[in-house]
């Protein structure tokens, strides 16, 4: 596996080539498919290479039981990236994942914030009990994603009175 993603990462086509296909035979096996279809996917878009082929890539690595929240992420950002259709259902049914887990959730409205959706973000949370959205890190990634879109007296009244802990100085 780290031989293959060595390789992907020569300068010389043959080398690259050769990468690629070890890692392809990696995907056949259950403890490795998941890494190397990661590095494929990464790999293909830096490489730009077709859209749809990226996207059924990504769409397996995500499909795996062992697949993590971030290769769903991925998934998600890919599908951003390429305007496909099944990016706004593939929003709905990732916000309704992370929602059971605060790293999850926060990776989400981070990830949404970044991607020019941090009034979607807010509006996500205001939908979400106050138990979720007050388990850190999600206060720091909603406080971000007020301060992205310049709402002061929002960002205010979501952290007024709060206790962060050892991030309180944030």
């Amino acid at each position: 596996l780290q031989f293959g993603i060595a390789l992907l990462r020569m300068s010389d086509r043959a080398k690259r080539e050769s990468g690629r296909k070890m890692l392809e035979e990696l995907r056949s096996d259950e403890k490795q498919r998941a890494p190397a279809t990661r590095a494929l996917v990464v790999d293909g878009a830096a490489s730009h290479i077709d859209g749809d082929a990226l996207v059924k890539l990504a769409r397996e690595l995500q499909e795996y039981p062992e697949a993590t929240f971030s290769d769903r992420m991925l998934y998600l950002d890919i599908l951003r990236q390429l305007r496909d259709p099944k990016f706004v259902q593939y929003l709905t049914d990732i916000e309704k994942v992370a929602v059971s887990k605060a790293s999850d959730l926060a990776t989400l409205v981070s990830w949404m914030k970044n991607s020019g959706m941090s009034l979607l973000a807010i509006d996500f949370s205001k939908s979400l009990p106050a138990e979720t959205t007050s388990a850190w890190p999600v206060p720091l990634a909603l406080a971000e994603a007020y301060a992205k879109v310049a709402d002061w007296n929002g960002l205010e009244a979501i952290t007024k009175g709060q206790k962060w802990g050892e991030f309180d100085f944030l």
